[in-house]
């Protein structure tokens, strides 16, 4: 029998990852923000993204999930969600979009284990952990970012780095995004490269 149906994996063959590598990042946007929306990997090292927003207050995205949605469950990779020694570094490179330096630009959002049936999420700028210029940065986030929230009352609640469930970039459409929400917009893109030099991980580790 060449085939069988499979629920868990049992001595098949296994390999390392990279956590943080950028062919196992994926977008995530709302339906009726994007018209077109591709993600394609130029480099084992690098991830692009174009995207076609529909409005200026269109929101759209990269996300790093701690659990594997996606494999057939001998293949997925192990769940893991602690980031407490974790250095997320990478270079970042955009246009069409609002630039990192920018109100309203990339925020990046760690969201935790439910509080009281909520979901917790605590916010950094990446640009306040960036070197270089706006339109090619260089950005190094730590284990995640504990300082760094956008609200000083989000300050005041330390991040669990142990317990992240997704880890999520945000890209927004130019111009007066919240002023004019429903006038059409252009298209934009971004680049992530270089991702952090760590021990690689098994398979099974995000």
């Amino acid at each position: 029998m060449a085939f069988w149906l499979a629920t868990r994996r049992s001595g098949q063959d296994s390999d390392w990852i990279q956590r943080f590598d950028p062919l196992y990042w994926t977008v995530n946007f709302r339906a009726p923000d994007v018209r077109f929306f591709a993600g394609h990997h130029r480099a084992r090292c690098a991830a692009r993204v174009d995207a076609v927003f529909m409005r200026h207050a269109d929101l759209a995205g990269i996300i790093w999930d701690s659990t594997d949605r996606y494999d057939h469950p001998p293949l997925a990779c192990a769940t893991d969600r602690d980031y407490s020694r974790t250095t997320l570094r990478f270079r970042w490179r955009s246009g069409g979009v609002i630039l990192p330096d920018a109100v309203n630009g990339p925020t990046l959002t760690d969201r935790g284990p439910r509080c009281q049936r909520r979901a917790r999420a605590w916010y950094a700028r990446p640009w306040n952990h960036a070197t270089g210029t706006p339109e090619d940065a260089e950005i190094v986030l730590l284990s995640p970012p504990r300082s760094t929230a956008v609200l000083p009352r989000i300050e005041a609640d330390p991040i669990h780095p142990a317990t992240i469930e997704w880890m999520f970039i945000s890209l927004v459409a130019p111009g007066d995004a919240w002023q004019r929400a429903g006038v059409p917009r252009a298209g934009g893109r971004a680049d992530q490269r270089d991702p952090p030099q760590r021990p690689p991980r098994h398979a099974g580790d995000r």
